[in-house]
């Protein structure tokens, strides 16, 4: 595209480059299905933070994944003290900041950044 040089690939580039994507987007798929399996399942715990944690940060525009996120952490932040729901804020907005370096126009992230500093004990 303008004034940028093609450059041709071989079919053993494209194959290989097909096999690694079809990877990706199973690994995708299977982290999409585990965090449904254990919204489902009403299991809102640490695990399913991290579990939404992975796949936010290959894809920070999902805003299912996030509206889930959101569902974990209230349920985390029930019946926790002030300095446990401070130190999650501040490790959910460290995560927030890393997202904004994959994609830094994401309306999730922001979103979510937003209703983190709406949350946050004072």
């Amino acid at each position: 595209m303008h004034g940028r040089v093609k450059i041709r690939t071989s079919e053993e580039q494209a194959a290989a480059k097909k096999l690694e994507r079809e990877k990706k987007i199973k690994k995708f798929q299977n982290v999409t299905n585990e965090i449904y399996t254990k919204r489902e399942a009403d299991s809102l715990d640490e695990e399913l933070l991290k579990l939404t944690e992975t796949l936010l940060a290959w894809n920070p525009d999902h805003y299912t994944i996030w509206n889930i996120r959101r569902e974990v952490i209230e349920q985390l932040l029930v019946g926790s003290e002030v300095e446990a729901k401070t130190e999650l804020f501040k490790r959910e907005l460290n995560f927030l900041e890393m997202c904004l370096k994959v994609n830094p126009k994401s309306y999730g992230v922001f979103t979510q950044r937003r209703w983190v500093m709406s949350h946050t004990p004072t």
